[in-house]
């Protein structure tokens, strides 16, 4: 096994207190529906089924806390950089690379920094290669229209749940997905309900893949 150095003992106990504290468990159930959410997005996107949110969580916190023949662990997250945030951006990156290794790939190029966070830190993450190659990530016009049909299906099978409905609609058609508290502005429900409503949706795209996957 060897040796950790300093840096890889400092974040291994970070992670440590992360999810043994007081706000442990709501730590991690923030970040498992991050995950789930995002994996979901590219499921609806391109019929992909198979890991589960969850399972890149726990590959996220894994290379974290696994150390490299360096000393240092596979995965670095920058003290400057919340936990919090390092992580949901190691998630993003997983699935962002999972994604493309089906051999889709998605209309534009995807945000390097999900959460929007004004802090001019920024955690650099290995591999720091490019997933893709520049100008490779544009659909043919029939994978376009492809997309849009399997988006728009499940936006249809969702209707029986307004709220859920109501959400994807304004994903769809503007791009919003946060914050919680303009969703519930524009709907005219509390942040409780849209923090409901996404974990009613993750059931729901498990539910259309599994009948997508009987029907074929």
């Amino acid at each position: 096994m060897p040796a950790q150095s300093k840096e890889a003992k400092e974040q291994i106990e970070r992670i440590a207190d992360f999810f043994a504290g007081p706000t442990g468990r709501t730590n991690y159930d923030r970040l498992q529906h991050y995950a789930e959410w995002n994996s979901g997005r590219f499921r609806m996107q391109a019929g992909w089924s198979g890991r589960s949110g969850e399972d890149f969580l726990q590959e996220a916190v894994s290379n974290c806390l696994t150390v490299s023949e360096t000393g240092h662990c596979v995965r670095n997250i920058p003290p400057g950089i919340t936990m919090m945030k390092g992580l949901k951006d190691i998630i993003w990156s997983l699935i962002n690379h999972a994604f493309e290794s089906q051999g889709f790939r998605m209309v534009r190029a995807l945000p390097t920094s999900p959460e929007g966070s004004t802090d001019e830190k920024k955690a650099v993450f290995e591999p720091s290669k490019n997933f893709w190659e520049p100008d490779g990530d544009r659909l043919t016009p029939q994978q376009r229209e492809d997309a849009t049909t399997r988006l728009d299906a499940f936006i249809a099978f969702t209707k029986s749940d307004r709220i859920v409905h109501g959400m994807l609609l304004l994903v769809r058609d503007e791009d919003l997905d946060k914050p919680a508290t303009l969703i519930a502005k524009r709907l005219g429900i509390t942040e409780i309900e849209v923090f409901v409503a996404r974990k009613r949706l993750t059931t729901l795209v498990g539910r259309y893949t599994k009948q997508m996957g009987v029907a074929k």
